[in-house]
């Protein structure tokens, strides 16, 4: 009988143990890595809607030979993926530096990130830019932005919806 006892006490005091231990390891405890220093583009993607139809579907509904549409956004997502995006600098005072390779023109502004990184603002003197920051660690950030406009695509006087959905990845 005193063995069952015993056994059972050191049940109960596992249980609470372990019972602590996992109610005492929250998600804030998470590490909150820093965005400042120079990252690098290391991968691009992107996806486009018209009018909530992916641009394949579209271009088909439109007329278009399914062949011909395939090729089409192909080409359009080899441009993106090949595109050299260079590097950004995220300094601590809150700005930003990334200069185009091709054109080694430099655009600068400011950065800010929300209290549980889960999003990133870049602002310019032309643009507020809002990215879902989707992997951060201490050498990884993956971002991604979507954006919208409205256009007269097919010529029939009415306007369509183009939304562009961009993800970038970028190491330190």
């Amino acid at each position: 009988m005193k063995n069952l006892k015993t056994i059972k006490t050191s049940a109960l005091m596992l249980f609470c143990a372990l019972t602590m231990f996992f109610t005492a390891c929250s998600k804030d405890d998470d590490p909150k890595f820093s965005i400042v220093g120079l990252w690098s583009f290391i991968e691009a993607d992107a996806e486009i809607y018209v009018n909530g139809k992916d641009f394949v579907s579209y271009m088909v509904d439109a007329g278009v030979p399914s062949a011909f549409a395939k090729e089409a956004y192909n080409q359009f997502k080899v441009q993106i993926e090949l595109a050299d995006f260079g590097d950004i600098e995220f300094k601590a005072d809150g700005t930003f530096a990334q200069t185009d390779p091709d054109t080694n023109e430099t655009y600068t502004g400011t950065w800010e990130v929300n209290d549980d990184n889960t999003e990133l603002t870049l602002k310019d003197s032309v643009e507020v830019v809002n990215f879902e920051i989707t992997k951060l660690t201490e050498t990884e950030l993956h971002i991604a932005a979507s954006e919208s406009q409205k256009e007269d695509i097919d010529g029939d006087g009415k306007l369509d919806t183009i939304k562009v959905q961009m993800v970038f990845s970028l190491e330190k």
